[in-house]
């Protein structure tokens, strides 16, 4: 259909971006990175680049939580986390992924509004996440922030399977450190 045919230019592009991130070779198959990509069921490049750069990897399980947290986490307005200097280190290497990949993207002809890009990562819950992860009574956790409990149960539940889906992508990469990080 005509439609379709408008959005083949895009999609030429978007297989560049993959390519260029070795995720496919030049034959169109689908590599290591694809692959775990593939088993990834929210933010795929982003989370998949968090592995392959092992920047979750030396994190703590609470903190591998808490980073992943911002993936998942959609409310627009919330209090500022305090987070540590460990947190606060994880959360400016998840932003030169995403500014990397947005600016691959870019440079393919993908644009992605800024806004957007912001929107889609919020660190506001991470303390909560870390908190929660170190085994702290939902009680005193939900004093943290002004989110509400509700919204941080759903997060919880969603960060849940993101874990999940990152612990599948370390075994199938064989890095077995994070799959038992991730384990419990």
């Amino acid at each position: 259909s005509t439609a379709s045919l408008m959005l083949l230019p895009e999609y030429v592009e978007r297989v560049k971006v993959l390519h260029k991130l070795d995720y496919m070779d030049e034959e169109g198959n689908v590599k290591l990175k694809g692959r775990v990509a593939s088993a990834i069921s929210n933010h795929e490049l982003l989370i998949t680049e968090l592995v392959f750069r092992n920047v979750l990897r030396d994190l703590e399980p609470a903190a591998i939580a808490a980073v992943l947290s911002c993936t998942v986490f959609d409310q627009r307005n919330s209090s500022e986390p305090n987070l540590s200097v460990e947190l606060d280190k994880a959360c400016k290497q998840v932003m030169t992924v995403v500014e990397e990949l947005e600016g691959l993207q870019e440079d393919h002809g993908i644009v992605v509004p800024r806004q957007d890009i912001i929107e889609l990562h919020r660190f506001n819950l991470m303390e909560v996440v870390y908190e929660w992860a170190c085994g702290k009574p939902f009680c005193d956790i939900a004093e943290i922030t002004d989110v509400q409990e509700g919204v941080i149960v759903r997060t919880i539940q969603r960060l849940v399977e993101t874990c999940k889906d990152v612990r599948n992508a370390a075994k199938t990469l064989g890095d077995m450190v994070l799959f038992s990080k991730l384990d419990d």
